[in-house]
C-alpha cells in the first residue's frame, strides 16, 4: 500500500494520544450503524423475550412448590430456561467485543427464538 492509500480521505491525520485525559478512540455506543427502527425492533423483541421468560420462571416456581409429587420436575423446567439465558447472556459481550464476527450476530436472534419458544411450551406445559 503506498502513503497516499494510508491518509484519511478528509482532513489530516489524527495522532493517537494516550494518557489521561486523551479522547477515547473506541465508539460512544454498540453499533451506532443501526436505523431506530432496527434498533425498535430489537428491544421489542428482547422485552418480549424478558417478558415470557419471567412469566415461565414465576409459573414454574409456584407450579413446583404447590405440586407435591412431581414439583422437582418443574424446577427443572426453570432450570433448563435459565441455561439457555445464561448462553445468550454470555453470547452478547462475545458481539459487542468483537470476538464473534458482527456477521455472525444472527446467531443471537436464533437463541432468543429458541428461548421464547421453550419459555412458551415450558408455560404450556405448567399450566396443563
Amino acid at each position: 500500500m503506498s502513503e497516499s492509500e494510508k491518509e484519511p480521505i478528509f482532513g489530516a491525520p489524527v495522532e493517537a494520544k494516550t494518557g489521561e485525559g486523551a479522547p477515547s478512540q473506541a465508539p460512544m455506543y454498540y453499533d451506532s450503524t443501526q436505523s431506530p427502527r432496527a434498533k425498535a425492533i430489537l428491544y421489542g423483541f428482547v422485552s418480549i423475550i424478558i417478558i415470557n421468560v419471567l412469566v415461565a420462571l414465576v409459573l414454574c416456581f409456584y407450579q413446583g412448590a404447590k405440586t407435591k409429587r412431581d414439583g422437582f420436575l418443574y424446577f427443572l423446567m426453570a432450570c433448563c430456561l435459565i441455561g439457555l439465558v445464561a448462553a445468550e447472556i454470555i453470547l452478547i459481550p462475545l458481539v459487542r467485543r468483537g470476538d464473534l464476527a458482527k456477521e455472525k450476530s444472527w446467531f443471537l436472534y436464533f437463541l432468543g427464538f429458541c428461548i421464547l419458544l421453550e419459555s412458551i411450551f415450558t408455560d404450556i406445559l405448567v399450566m396443563h
